[in-house]
């Protein structure tokens, strides 16, 4: 799927007009043909982790509830807390991505048209502005990158200590 993807954004790309083409930089056009696999590939992984997080939270719902009613209600009310908590953090994770992605695309951009003018670059001595001009562009991707992965990485701990405490529930209250 991923290398389908590559051929048809690459295929769409050829059939712009030249007067459409001629409006995107060179870096805009390669980062977007080859971000086309990375988004398929992220696609897929979620896609895959929320049919198999629906079918565990079907099989742990119905082990729970022929356990103990009671322990079923203290687990949907944990639940509901953790969907709000992803509801408040899925868009702020959304908005970072799509500026990760500018980001990027600025970055590849950026070194994609330095390379292209290496010999303008070297002819007026901006190797130096060039390098920190990149090194900037790089600098705002890192942060984002940074707070991505602390928005990210909220979720997984919370999961993590609200299936234990269910399962101490479980062990405790049987």
């Amino acid at each position: 799927v991923q290398t389908q993807m590559t051929h048809r954004v690459f295929g769409h790309i050829l059939s712009f007009s030249f007067p459409c083409a001629s409006r995107y930089k060179l870096g805009d056009l390669t980062s977007y043909i080859n971000g086309a696999a990375g988004t398929v590939s992220i696609q897929i992984n979620l896609w895959s982790g929320l049919v198999t997080g629906a079918l565990l939270v079907l099989t742990y719902g119905a082990t729970l509830l022929t356990l103990s009613i009671p322990l079923s209600i203290v687990a949907l009310g944990l639940a509901l807390g953790l969907i709000g908590l992803q509801r408040y953090l899925l868009p702020r994770i959304s908005a970072l991505s799509i500026q990760l992605t500018e980001g990027a695309i600025e970055v590849s951009k950026d070194m994609t048209e330095s390379i292209q003018a290496l010999r303008v670059v070297h002819t007026f001595g901006h190797q130096r502005s060039t390098i920190l001009r990149i090194q900037q562009l790089q600098g705002v991707v890192h942060r984002l990158l940074q707070k991505k992965a602390l928005y990210s990485n909220i979720l997984a701990p919370v999961n993590s200590s609200l299936t234990m405490l269910i399962l101490g529930g479980i062990v405790t209250g049987k």
